[in-house]
């Protein structure tokens, strides 16, 4: 989806461009022909996700209304699978079905794009049927799960890494709330170490958060709050030990799945809202 002045810059830059819409269309094609460019598209086709797109019975009369408009090249078609993550789904197959249809129409009009793909990595693995001659990669490149059912695959590898460093150890006596609401009260005296690490960086304020230090799990214990967390510590250890929240650490890890059930959504609702805050450091291996 793009306003009038971001169609202008993805043209000028020459940028793909979706076309859903015959709006759209015409959209594309009035900022293209005053640059007097053409502009690339990939048509999007609704196969049953319900968000954008034309429906496949619909995908040549579309196409056919762009390309009379004229400033629009067709570079692409692509669909979205409404429920591929979740294992064998009928509507999967309905999907692939469908947008078949669309493919079909195109080609007996004698409109081929380039690229035809689904924008969702796990239809590659798992339907060989509908393996067509582009793939969007999406959350594989995390080293998430392809589907939430199946355990993780070994052609994958977990590549993203979420660390903090201890800001602060001290011994708390017997009786002593933790945090907000003091949700936690030690019952005797309780080595309490601090995290710089809250929800406002995208660490969920709910219960039965863990965290690794020294290779070792250790519990989350009060409130998350919203720049800080505490946790509860089997020893004393300096500041500025390392505290793995995402990734592995010794023998023991903690996953973006794990935090996926214990957190109750999904892989991609966790990286997405990891906060700008929290800095990035990207590593080639």
């Amino acid at each position: 989806m793009v306003t009038a002045h971001e169609a202008d810059e993805a043209i000028r830059d020459n940028v793909s461009l979706t076309l859903y819409s015959h709006e759209m269309a015409d959209l594309i094609s009035t900022r293209a022909r005053a640059m007097d460019k053409n502009a690339a598209v990939h048509i999007k086709v609704d196969t049953g996700l319900g968000r954008l797109g034309v429906f496949a019975e619909d995908a040549l009369e579309l196409t056919l209304y762009a390309l009379k408009l004229g400033g629009i090249t067709i570079e692409g078609i692509y669909s979205h699978l409404a429920m591929a993550v979740y294992g064998d789904q009928p509507l999967t197959h309905l999907q692939i079905d469908r947008f078949n249809l669309a493919l079909k129409s195109l080609d007996s009009a004698g409109i081929h794009p380039a690229g035809f793909t689904w924008q969702i990595p796990p239809r590659a693995v798992h339907h060989p049927e509908a393996r067509y001659n582009l793939s969007r990669l999406g959350s594989n490149i995390f080293g998430m799960l392809p589907r939430v059912v199946d355990p993780y695959p070994p052609y994958l590898r977990h590549v993203l890494t979420w660390k903090a460093r201890l800001a602060s150890c001290r011994v708390l006596p017997a009786g002593w709330g933790i945090g907000y609401g003091q949700a936690y009260i030690t019952k005797e005296d309780e080595i309490i170490g601090v995290i710089p690490v809250g929800y406002g960086d995208g660490f969920r304020k709910l219960p039965g958060n863990e965290v690794l230090i020294d290779g070792q799990r250790v519990p989350v214990v009060g409130n998350v709050c919203m720049d800080q967390s505490m946790l509860k510590l089997s020893r004393k250890y300096p500041m500025g030990t390392e505290v793995v929240i995402i990734g592995e650490q010794g023998q023991e890890s903690i996953y973006i799945e794990n935090l996926m059930k214990r957190w109750n959504t999904s892989e991609e609702d966790i990286v997405a809202t990891l906060s700008a805050r929290v800095p990035r450091v990207y590593l080639r291996k």
